[in-house]
Formats: structure tokens, sequence, C-alpha cells
């Protein structure tokens, strides 16, 4: 496996010609590996921006050499659930140790976004601030994974259920890869 700290740095070399605004997305579990990639990017892109735990956290702030960076954005999905999914099957799957295909919770629904200002011309963040609203997105999941990386459905399930449970925007977000987005774009116009 690579090293993300390493891979950055190829990354980066590799920009030609280097936008001024570069956003990380970290799509990563541990906070602290987070934290530390914020401050070993700082000064050399605009944001870093942490995402995969759905919960987000308040530590929204301007590092030192004026990158944004906050440990997780949160997620955008219902209010009564456990990270999304609906709560009795995740406590039946804890309790039971038996892996059981989860449905998204219902009810109100929350927004957690990140908005982050940045000058154009240096790059450098301006601010950054935590946005998080109540009964927002109605019908939208903006997080899934299908089997192309950890997920239970195909890219045309998660299309056909998403349609099913009243969605109407959703974002296909699979661990490290897009191979899943073209089977999903190919379902949906049934929908």
């Amino acid at each position: 496996f690579d090293c993300p700290f390493r891979a950055m740095d190829q990354l980066l070399a590799e920009l030609e010609p280097k936008p001024p605004v570069i956003i990380v997305d970290f799509h990563a579990e541990a906070t602290s590996e987070k934290m530390a990639m914020g401050r070993y990017l700082d000064g050399r892109v605009s944001a870093v921006l942490g995402t995969h735990t759905h919960v987000g956290t308040i530590d929204t702030q301007l590092l030192p050499r004026g990158t944004a960076y906050v440990t997780d954005i949160g997620m955008t999905g219902p209010i009564n659930s456990i990270i999304g999914d609906d709560i009795e099957q995740v406590l039946q799957r804890f309790l039971t140790i038996i892996p059981n295909r989860l449905s998204v919770g219902k009810g109100k629904t929350m927004l957690n976004a990140i908005l982050v200002r940045i000058d154009d011309q240096s790059g450098r963040a301006i601010s950054i601030e935590r946005i998080y609203r109540e009964g927002a997105a109605p019908g939208v999941d903006l997080h899934l994974h299908s089997t192309a990386s950890d997920g239970l459905f195909s890219p045309a399930e998660i299309v056909r259920k998403s349609a099913e449970a009243g969605l109407t925007v959703i974002a296909l977000t699979d661990h490290d890869t897009v191979d899943g987005i073209a089977s999903a774009l190919a379902a949906a116009p049934a929908f």
C-alpha cells in the first residue's frame, strides 16, 4: 500500500501547471491521520477536508500557512439513524455479529457541509465555516458505496433502491475506484 503522505507529495509534484486552488478530500478513518495530513499539506493546498466517518467534527480551522482544515465534514441524511442507516438493522448486526443488509434510515434529515472561501490568486484559504441544517435535502444521499468497493449492492441496484426510497439525488462514493459510476449512470434513466 502507498503511504498517503508520499502519495500526496507525488501527486502535487505531477500537477503541471499547478492550479492555485487545490482541495483534498481525505477519506480516512483515523482522526489523527487526517490531522497529520492537514498539517503535512499546510501551505501546499487550499483545504484538507476529512470524510468517511459520517460524523461532523467541530474543529474547522485555518492552519498557520493558509490551509483550511476539518477532520470530518459529516453526512447528509436521516437524523434518526446510525450514520445514515436504519437503527434497528445496525443494532441487530452488532448484537448478532451476523452481517445483514442495511437500509437507509427514515424521517427528518440533516445536511452537514463545509464552506471554504479561498483567494483564487494565492490559493490560500480565507475562511472555513461549518454548515448544519435540519430538515434539509430530502431525497438526497451523497455517500453511497456499491459492490465496486465495500457495498452490498451493485451500482444498478443502488440506483433502483434509491429511487424506491424517494431519493432524487445520489452520489456513488466507492472507496478507491470509480468503476461503478458507468453502471449507475446506465441504470439511472429507467428511474
